[in-house]
């Protein structure tokens, strides 16, 4: 298991519970560097995503996805990636009991092999997919007119006059 869950599982009371037999099957290596990461990833079975919190979407699914390995992830882990819940190769499960259920099935079983439009989908993920859109995103947008400069007499002219003098950006008049 590798990243910042590694410490959490070492030290959870699961684990130190059945510590003989989990030593046996399972490594915890902790935070690594991406090059380590990228060779510990190709030599995966399965990827795991027990994911449960945060913000924003998150690049560790995008990684895991387009590494075209068996991922087991919760609902969670998957959001802002949804057209991947459905996939063969996807797995979800929200409990832990589930989640253990399903990561054993993946183990045992053979990941499905990805067709043109499977790989078609999971190159969406590069960044060089994502910002080339971009420029007809931006185009697309209103345009919108340059305000003259507000007047210090009404209120946001104001604030922001004072806002300028008190960091210094504009002499008291």
């Amino acid at each position: 298991m590798v990243g910042g869950v590694a410490d959490q599982i070492r030290n959870g009371p699961g684990f130190l519970r059945h510590r003989g037999a989990d030593n046996a099957r399972v490594e915890l290596l902790g935070t690594q560097d991406g090059a380590t990461l990228s060779a510990l990833i190709e030599l995966a079975d399965v990827v795991m995503l027990p994911i449960v919190e945060g913000g924003g979407t998150n690049i560790k699914t995008a990684e895991a996805l387009y590494n075209r390995k068996p991922v087991v992830a919760t609902t969670f882990a998957l959001r802002g990636y949804e057209q991947f819940k459905h996939w063969r190769n996807v797995r979800l499960a929200d409990r832990p009991e589930d989640f253990r259920d399903v990561l054993a099935q993946a183990l045992r079983s053979e990941p499905e092999a990805l067709n043109s439009a499977d790989i078609a989908q999971l190159d969406t993920l590069l960044w060089s997919s994502t910002l080339r859109k971009l420029p007809e995103l931006f185009a697309a947008l209103p345009r919108r007119q340059r305000q003259p400069a507000a007047n210090p007499a009404d209120g946001r002219g104001r604030f922001l006059h004072a806002l300028l003098q008190r960091l210094g950006l504009r002499r008291r008049s």
